[in-house]
């Protein structure tokens, strides 16, 4: 596939201003993280939509984007947490490069508990990351 400019690969390649080129594959890749996060959550039946009425199809739909949003609104919360717990102010080309679609720590498959002692809207503490 040829750009405008005859350059293979996607057009947005063929931008003349650095700046616009680096934020248009920042977005290419947060949506690219988003559709990753999808693919996680919506493992089963290898993320084929098997059901038959559209209302049904929709439903699905519909939660699958609550919990991707349950997620991101998680990671938004602790990235948050975790910035302000930093001893220094990270450059801003560092936080350019974060993203609330990370998903290693979401298990699909696994059974979840919850500490019932800690009061509601209390967040768990940030793990202090061991020496090595």
């Amino acid at each position: 596939m040829l750009a405008p400019c005859g350059v293979p690969g996607p057009a947005w390649r063929c931008s003349c201003n650095e700046t616009q080129r680096r934020a248009i594959a920042r977005q290419h890749n947060r949506a690219e993280n988003l559709h990753a996060l999808h693919a996680r959550l919506f493992h089963g039946h290898h993320g084929t939509v098997r059901l038959h009425t559209l209302e049904r199809q929709s439903t699905q739909a519909h939660c699958l984007h609550l919990v991707a949003n349950a997620v991101v609104y998680r990671n938004t919360i602790y990235t948050q947490l975790a910035l302000d717990d930093l001893s220094r102010v990270p450059a801003d080309d560092e936080l350019a490069g974060l993203t609330p679609t990370l998903f290693e720590h979401v298990n699909p498959l696994g059974a979840y508990t919850f500490n019932t002692d800690r009061p509601a809207g209390q967040l768990r503490p940030l793990r202090v990351p061991q020496a090595a």
